[in-house]
Parts: C-alpha cells; structure tokens; sequence
C-alpha cells in the first residue's frame, strides 16, 4: 500500500512538473512494469497519459503493457533478449535492473 501511495505521488510530482515546464520527451522507464505489478493503478498511469501536454513526447518501457494502454500508445515495440548476465546466474543490480 505504501508503495502505491508513493508512486501515485511521483506521477503527481512528475505531472506539476510537466506542466510547468516545457520538456519535450519523457522516458518512464520501466513504468509499465510498476501497473503490471500492482504498485501504479492503471488509471492513475492513463490519466497522466490523458492530460500530458501535447507537444511532450511520453516514452514508457517495461514488460506487460495491458490492452488499455497499449491502446494510447502510438508507437510499440518489443525487444527480446539475446543474451543476458542473469543467464550467468548474476542477480539483479540496484541501479541496473531496479
């Protein structure tokens, strides 16, 4: 629950932000992952999408975008992994993979 409270307040930090300045892109990385894992709501995330300024590009990232978003989106890609240190056994890195 915490997590979710602090998250909802980031997008709301990152939001103020937005409005008052005037960036043109904004990469959130691995954001879809923190809605598939129930740490964002998913409508906290389309709202944010709804009312971004237009002119600011919204890069998001992350595995397991649902329909809804996915449905906002105007570009998707997916990139597969090739090779990886976790295929050594290495564990994720705080400051790499979280």
């Amino acid at each position: 629950k915490q997590i979710a409270n602090e998250a909802k307040w980031g997008i709301g930090q990152i939001y103020e932000l937005i409005s008052k300045q005037n960036f043109d892109l904004l990469i959130m990385d691995e954001i879809l992952i923190s809605v598939r894992d129930g740490y964002l709501c998913e409508d906290d995330l389309l709202q944010f999408i709804a009312s971004k300024p237009a002119a600011l590009e919204l890069v998001l990232t992350g595995r397991g975008a649902s329909a809804r978003i996915m449905e906002q989106a105007d570009y998707i890609s997916e990139i597969n992994k090739v090779k990886h240190p976790f295929d050594k056994g290495t564990v994720s890195r705080k400051g790499i993979e979280f």
